[in-house]
């Protein structure tokens, strides 16, 4: 469970806040949130939230999908330390098909360097009829705490509304990050 939690790094008063934030987020979103750690090259969801629109994408949604298909993986893996990025290559191996095709560790690296630049990770999946967006909780240091993720139904997915989903996930894990 320390592992799971990151250490002290989501414990304690932090848990209680972060328990808050993402309940507030789906609260103010309308959609699904969660919160996931890191620990050992897998991503544990810590914390879920589901949002309290009639059609909503269930967080179930990410139950037993491949680490790098969702974009909390993605974003724990973009600012993960080089230990952690081991780990989870040792655990996880490259994305392959289930990223874009993503086949060597070069490709993976422009790629989470992509997502670092943009401060956050997003995917469209249309077949499936969802999107998602996912930004790093990262302590005052830099350190990576957890991933913060919305996952909604495709058909509320406009740019518009995608920005302001955005804006409200990047001030939660940023207040979140404060009080690590």
């Amino acid at each position: 469970c320390r592992d799971i939690s990151r250490g002290s790094a989501l414990s304690g008063g932090l848990l209680e806040a972060a328990t808050g934030a993402v309940h507030a987020l789906a609260e103010r979103t309308g959609e699904s949130v969660v919160l996931a750690t890191l620990a050992r090259g897998e991503r544990h969801p810590v914390l879920r939230a589901e949002g309290q629109a009639v059609i909503r994408v269930s967080s179930s949604v990410e139950v037993g999908a491949p680490f790098f298909s969702l974009v909390t993986g993605r974003v724990l893996a973009a600012w993960a330390s080089a230990e952690e990025l081991s780990e989870i290559l040792s655990a996880q191996g490259l994305p392959g098909e289930t990223w874009d095709g993503i086949g060597d560790e070069r490709a993976l690296a422009a790629a989470l360097d992509a997502i670092r630049l943009a401060g956050h990770s997003g995917q469209a999946e249309e077949d499936r009829g969802l999107a998602s967006l996912a930004v790093p909780v990262l302590a005052r240091g830099g350190q990576l705490v957890a991933a913060l993720g919305v996952h909604l139904p495709a058909m509320r997915a406009q740019p518009e509304r995608m920005a302001r989903i955005l804006d409200e996930m990047t001030t939660a894990a940023a207040r979140l990050g404060r009080q690590a």
